[in-house]
């Protein structure tokens, strides 16, 4: 965490170069145990024996020793804030109004032969051509790897997709707490009468699906059965835009929850302000404040997140949080806020990575989850799973390196697994420890306080219903995407700009949706939402990567998608027609990678 400095000499100083303010001091440390520090820095240690270090060209400290990395860290940073007022535009142009046909298809139901019975009304089973089952819900025209006929969903969440009873009613009481009245015996209570349903439903339950996909269905659950309008004063908030970080810290953690658990104080309409500047919060100053703490927050200059390696716009949280003696309260400070944004229908303007979202949901990681944390380490892996490596002698052994602050420790992924060595018979074992080692990066005590902060606000059951990619969507939002923009800012291989597949793939983007669009580019990209400075700052697994199209693929084939790289291998089909249809088939039903 960086703090200003406030020392006179320092003060003084404010027009020397900081090479000649360091010359002038004899004292200054300008090395370490490590080594030899950049221009301009200075070691120092406080009162209490603490190390930290001094940046003479912003008059600035932190206790994170300055590296190479960190300093294009702060650069690739300093650049983006330049983009600001075109991205704060952006901002205020999302919407979650998306038009969803809700119309179901008429197909043909693969009665799957498993032993476990038929699927629920609606379903289908299908199989990739690599051999991996998914499944088909047509009337969401969503699809999904769980099987339904398994998958686990508490009672209160099935409950929540039931109609009230007739003569029933939702209702809040003063402190947001939801009751039930039951106007045939002008009574109240707590207990959901649905639930009283579910236990004496017929054992034929096909008319409720235990899984529905349908995003504003979801949407309007949450916004009915958890985010209720609670009466009362505003919570006012006062807060100055060069100290934001530190004033909005201040004034939400000092808000503690009251008898019902949850702080819902913070629920009450919000009012801010900013200091030395006139202007009444009708909502737009709200939106504002929610965009500039969401950017401050998750700057990876405070070293609660990180870039991840796919995406440097998309973040993981930091496992070398802790040289912030005060990160994990900062962790439950970011949680409340992700909360409230969902609370109060707004958006933060940084997203994380899938896996993140996945363990908000405490769901189960998996390999395929690395494509889009850490693409590099992903091939590598997948390589092991290929590849007989029995006769490579490759000497890996079920241990794993972690590097913290130049000193590399050996962790061990299972008890003993120094003393065991990698084979074939036993790879697959290893290769998905190595993974979630990776996912998780020993950051459990982090997520555990953002999830306080965030249970603080909204309870698990709030965000349950939804999967990590529609969690993505209802913190991030949507953008409104400039076509025109898009374009300018596309590559093409073996095509050309005239190319009548080219041509007739622009008109289809023209004419999709805003929603379309939004899965359009999470499909090749793997994120539904655009960096600062829009499409042409698109990230990719080195860096800035254009959109490409690629001609590949045969005319009867789907679009392919490479989410390293930004690109869709689309095949040179016959008719405009044809390739829509193609297209709107594989960013809805399918989900594409590729590997390179």
């Amino acid at each position: 965490q960086q703090q200003q400095q406030q020392q006179p000499q320092q003060q003084q100083a404010t027009l020397e170069p900081a090479s000649t303010r360091i010359r002038s001091n004899s004292s200054a440390r300008t090395s370490d145990a490590i080594g030899q520090l950049p221009e301009g820095w200075e070691v120092r240690t406080d009162d209490r024996g603490r190390t930290y270090y001094v940046d003479h060209n912003t008059r600035t400290t932190t206790w994170r020793r300055p590296s190479q990395d960190m300093l294009n860290e702060r650069e690739r940073y300093n650049q983006n804030q330049t983009n600001m007022v075109q991205a704060q535009a952006d901002y205020r142009n999302r919407s979650l109004n998306m038009s969803v046909d809700s119309s179901s298809s008429s197909s043909d139901q693969q009665e799957p032969n498993d032993g476990l019975g038929p699927l629920p009304r609606g379903w289908e089973k299908r199989v990739t051509p690599a051999g991996r089952p998914y499944f088909v819900y047509h009337p969401a025209r969503h699809t999904q790897w769980d099987d339904p006929r398994t998958q686990a969903q508490s009672p209160i969440a099935q409950a929540q997709q039931l109609p009230l009873p007739e003569g029933w009613e939702i209702r809040v009481d003063a402190q947001g707490r939801q009751y039930f009245v039951d106007h045939n015996s002008r009574s109240t209570t707590f207990e959901d009468p649905r639930l009283k349903l579910l236990n004496t439903a017929d054992s034929d339950s096909s008319n409720i699906p235990q899984y529905q996909r349908q995003f504003k269905q979801k949407y309007s659950v949450l916004r009915y059965s958890y985010c209720p309008k609670i009466p009362g004063q505003p919570f006012k908030m006062a807060v100055r835009r060069d100290h934001i970080m530190e004033d909005s810290f201040y004034n939400i953690m000092r808000v503690t929850p009251d008898d019902s658990g949850f702080c819902n104080i913070l629920k009450h309409r919000l009012y801010i302000s900013f200091a030395g500047e006139d202007g009444l919060d009708y909502g737009g100053l709200t939106r504002e404040w929610f965009f500039l703490i969401s950017n401050e927050m998750l700057n990876p200059m405070y070293c609660l997140f990180e870039y991840a390696a796919a995406n440097n716009y998309q973040l993981e949280v930091n496992p070398k949080s802790f040289v912030n003696p005060e990160h994990l309260q900062y962790f439950r400070f970011v949680g409340r806020v992700v909360a409230m944004a969902v609370y109060h229908e707004k958006f933060i303007d940084n997203g994380f990575t899938l896996p993140f979202y996945k363990r908000m949901l405490n769901r189960e990681l998996s390999l395929t989850d690395l494509e889009t944390a850490d693409p590099e380490y992903y091939k590598n892996l997948t390589w092991l799973l290929e590849n007989e490596i029995d006769e490579l002698y490759l000497g890996m052994t079920f241990s794993a390196d972690r590097e913290l602050f130049g000193e590399v420790k050996e962790v061990e992924l299972k008890e003993g697994g120094c003393d065991i060595e990698v084979t074939d018979e036993n790879k697959e074992e290893y290769v998905d420890l190595m993974a979630k080692f990776r996912l998780n990066r020993d950051t459990e005590e982090q997520l555990k306080a953002f999830m306080q902060g965030f249970h603080d606000i909204l309870p698990q059951e709030a965000i349950a219903i939804f999967d990590e990619r529609e969690l993505e969507l209802l913190l991030v939002g949507l953008a409104e995407f400039d076509v025109k923009e898009w374009q300018t800012h596309s590559v093409y291989r073996n095509y050309t700009k005239s190319s009548k597949q080219v041509v007739w793939f622009w008109e289809i983007v023209a004419e999709f949706s805003n929603e379309q669009r939004a899965r359009l580019l999470q499909f090749v990209t793997g994120s539904c939402r655009l960096p600062v400075g829009g499409f042409a700052l698109l990230q990719g697994s080195n860096g800035p990567q254009k959109f490409c199209l690629e001609k590949c693929g045969a005319p009867g084939s789907l679009p392919r998608s490479h989410t390293c790289f930004n690109r869709l291998d689309l095949p040179p089909y016959p008719s405009k027609a044809d390739m829509k249809k193609k297209l709107t088939l594989a960013i809805e039903e399918t989900e594409g990678f590729a590997m390179e």
